[in-house]
């Protein structure tokens, strides 16, 4: 359950041309009767069925299967998917949406996190908190184009699954069906009730994760880790992935993948990054306010106010490059990528402290700038600069 890969969402396509009107209407019912929130429409003459994988009802144990916490086995799925589209038609039918999703128990409120996930810069995506009457989501938004920002092509969202649970079943009890590891119940504590086999998701800080995949081009990454896949994902290469047991592993590296190129990107510490670019003490403390807070206009008007203006751009590329120095971020970098062997932790560093020139005649009086006074608007633009040009060296040390 925690920790591993669920197929959240597929939406399955095919043309309806192909299809008689009676099989149509046979595979609809079907697919209702196996995932009761299932929705079929036809448009441009394609039928689209999307339903969520993980909520498959098991009829045999009269299990509704209400919520997606926990994953349905490959063998069940594809057992399922042969139910409801016959062989006769499989050929023709193709997945669109794939949305693949993880979920992780963290120490503090799910809201710490997305502060501090809203504060890593990348240029290839845009984040926007979304604050919904029941928590707070941030979704990562990555288009291709201007006209495909309302519907984005690649999208990951980060939210608080127990907060949406409670909202979506207006009831913090959820009834597990299938049993926990003995990892996930001390992961779960007071929150796992061992006599009703059930959480109670209102006392528990779990964040979902979900990467989601949409049309042919974002489903490249998965086309080709799938054996007999060529340029398309069809039904039958699904079927037999799953089949294998290699489907659902497949997803989780993708996941991973997206999770590293889109959010974390970092992987050098701060004093690594300034060795190996020249960067001056200077260029360091510019690096660190950046760290701090990555929207910083305070950043950008002193770069630009002491004729740095040129080198704002490569301090950001070597800004996204730093392991910011969070233990939120190396909490949950260390869930999600616990199997890898790789240490992200900074070394704590000392605070920056600069003396005049000619300290001794002042009483070796220390002039000391830390991020939180910046921060607070108690030092401004122009104290920055005197401070800064004791120094009399570039940001970039290129001597």
């Amino acid at each position: 359950m925690l920790g591993d890969t669920i197929l959240d969402k597929l939406r399955l396509i095919y043309d309806k041309s192909y299809v008689l009107q009676e099989d149509r209407e046979a595979t609809s019912t079907c697919l209702k009767e196996l995932f009761p929130s299932a929705q079929t429409f036809s448009k441009a003459g394609y039928v689209f069925n999307t339903f969520n994988p993980a909520k498959l009802v098991d009829i045999e144990r009269q299990n509704d299967n209400g919520h997606n916490l926990q994953i349905v086995s490959e063998k069940r799925l594809a057992k399922a998917l042969r139910k409801v589209f016959p062989e006769k038609m499989r050929d023709v039918v193709s997945p669109s949406i794939i949305h693949i999703a993880e979920d992780y128990i963290l120490k503090n409120p799910i809201e710490d996190y997305m502060g501090m996930l809203s504060n890593i810069d990348n240029p290839y995506i845009t984040g926007v908190t979304v604050e919904a009457n029941v928590s707070v989501s941030l979704y990562l938004h990555f288009t291709q184009s201007i006209e495909s920002e309302e519907t984005p092509h690649f999208r990951i969202k980060f939210y608080d699954k127990g907060a949406e649970y409670c909202k979506r079943h207006d009831n913090p009890i959820c009834k597990l069906y299938e049993p926990l590891t003995n990892k996930e119940m001390e992961l779960l504590g007071d929150s796992y009730n061992h006599e009703t086999h059930s959480i109670d998701m209102s006392t528990v800080n779990m964040l979902r994760i979900e990467v989601e995949l949409v049309q042919k081009d974002k489903l490249t990454p998965v086309i080709k880790r799938l054996e007999n896949a060529e340029d398309k994902l069809s039904l039958p290469i699904m079927l037999e992935a799953l089949d294998k047991g290699t489907f659902y592993s497949v997803l989780r590296e993708v996941f991973r993948e997206k999770l590293r190129k889109y959010v974390f990107t970092a992987k050098d510490t701060l004093d690594k990054i300034a060795d190996e670019n020249k960067i001056s003490t200077m260029g360091k403390y510019a690096c660190k306010l950046q760290l701090e807070d990555s929207n910083s206009k305070y950043f950008t008007a002193l770069m630009n106010e002491l004729g740095y203006k040129d080198s704002v751009t490569t301090m950001n590329r070597l800004v996204r490059k730093i392991v910011p120095d969070s233990e939120l971020y190396a909490e949950l970098y260390g869930a999600i990528f616990s199997d890898e062997d790789m240490d992200i932790t900074e070394e704590p560093t000392e605070e920056l402290v600069a003396t005049t020139p000619d300290s001794t005649d002042v009483d070796s009086t220390e002039y000391c700038i830390t991020i939180d006074t910046i921060a607070s608007h108690d030092l401004y633009i122009s104290d920055l600069k005197d401070f800064m040009l004791i120094y009399e060296v570039p940001i970039l040390d290129d001597s």
